[in-house]
């Protein structure tokens, strides 16, 4: 992808090998040239040249860099937290027909990135035809979500086959604990057997963990386990609190205290005691392989905004990328199916298609809306002394919070501003890394 300007794309548009471009436009624009000739998007000739009348496609269709997809709402594993309770297959699934005549409105929207989840996308029967259709369309499967329970030698073999490369996602729940969260014994050893077999054959895996009171005390251990495997990234978020996830957590909840402190207690060790994998904390922190550096997530959000304003977009991240749920709705992210709610957006076909959706409806309507809104909205919000670096938070909490209002309070933000764990995090990365040196 090489998203332009406006005037930029204008400037496109006359390099089409008949075109002279003015001195002048070549001179304010001579950094923009060179980098597209350098990529050779575009070449350099002082003579006409001979160019198809296809040498680029115009999409009459707003910009969507990727799509994530449910493909399914079914799922072989009976988890305890699942956003849409997959294990009892409440959104259930479209058919073969209707996924692939998606994908030919996806593609002709201009998408060439397709990131595949569920449910789990494996239990799927005509998982090939849509991977393959994907490809026809000229759609890279850029990563593929799953539990892993379904992945063996032959799966990788036809992965290899068909020349698809996802990088592979993979939840893991901590060493004595994964059996549990998932609802399947012998579910630990057959996910690190997964991960270990997908490495072996060049596969990227990643990983992401479900933090809550039972899996603390063997968290670094699994940290080390997974990193010795030689998984790349392991993402570490709290569980949503789903009404599943209620009903089934047996006391295993954490407060947005105790997953914060959590993450400040375990910093000072995983700098000092680094292993070669990055991982990332909910929102807080990130930390490079071998804790060669450590980025504050949220400040780093907050120092770019530049100024005080009401004027950026509430959820930057949904106006990228959007999310097709397994009865093909659009949203603007995959929590919100956890919400009843989530049914005031229609179906794709009912709101006209893929292009219409993104380009108006419900969906393109929510990802237009801006910080000054929510503050207008929202009196919390409107209010409180650390609007201009929260920014309203994350949106699908907000959705699924008390109010179930997209306008709501995303609670989780408010805890951690309000209590300073910006500065927090900032102080423990010196102290850590001076240790560190001087040790």
């Amino acid at each position: 992808m090489f998203p332009v300007s406006k005037h930029q794309m204008r400037l496109l548009l006359m390099a089409d090998g008949k075109n002279n471009i003015p001195d002048d436009t070549y001179a304010k624009y001579r950094p923009f040239i060179l980098q597209l000739i350098d990529k050779k998007i575009i070449l350099e000739s002082s003579e006409p040249v001979e160019s198809s009348e296809d040498w680029f496609v115009y999409y009459s269709n707003r910009f969507i860099e990727s799509v994530f997809f449910s493909i399914t709402g079914c799922c072989n594993a009976r988890c305890r937290h699942c956003f849409m309770d997959a294990c009892d297959n409440l959104l259930g699934e479209a058919n073969t027909s209707d996924i692939l005549r998606l994908i030919d409105e996806i593609a002709d929207c201009g998408v060439q990135i397709v990131d595949i989840t569920g449910g789990d996308p494996l239990v799927r029967k005509d998982f090939w035809q849509i991977t393959e259709h994907l490809q026809h369309r000229g759609i890279a499967i850029r990563q593929l979500y799953t539990n892993g329970f379904l992945i063996d030698q032959a799966f990788i073999d036809e992965l290899i086959r068909r020349n698809i490369k996802p990088h592979i996602i993979i939840s893991f729940d901590g060493l004595g604990w994964h059996d549990w969260m998932r609802g399947i014994p012998g579910a630990e050893n057959k996910v690190l057997e997964t991960m270990r077999l997908c490495i072996k054959n060049g596969i990227t895996v990643s990983a992401t963990l479900c933090l809550f009171k039972g899996n603390i005390p063997s968290l670094l251990k699994t940290i080390h386990c997974l990193s010795d495997l030689g998984v790349s990234v392991l993402k570490i978020g709290p569980v949503s609190d789903t009404e599943l996830w209620i009903k089934n957590s047996c006391g295993n909840q954490l407060s947005q205290q105790e997953f914060m402190q959590t993450a400040l207690d375990l910093l000072p060790v995983l700098i000092s005691d680094p292993v070669p994998m990055e991982i990332t904390w909910g929102g807080m922190y990130e930390l490079s392989p071998n804790a060669e550096s450590c980025r504050v997530l949220a400040a780093e959000y907050c120092d770019n905004c530049g100024k005080e304003s009401g004027d950026y977009y509430l959820c930057e991240g949904a106006r990228a990328s959007c999310y097709i749920t397994p009865d093909l709705r659009l949203l603007p992210c995959m929590p919100m199916t956890s919400d009843e709610n989530y049914i005031q957006f229609p179906t794709i076909t009912e709101a006209g298609g893929f292009r219409k959706c993104i380009s108006e409806g419900l969906y393109a309507t929510l990802i237009e809306k801006r910080v000054s809104e929510l503050f207008e909205k929202n009196e919390v919000c409107g209010t409180c002394e650390y609007r201009f670096k929260c920014r309203g938070g994350c949106r699908a909490s907000a959705f699924l919070g008390d109010d179930h209002d997209y306008f709501g309070t995303d609670h989780r933000q408010c805890f951690y501003w309000k209590n300073h764990y910006d500065e927090k995090i900032k102080a423990m990365i010196e102290t850590a890394y001076s240790s560190r040196n001087n040790g």
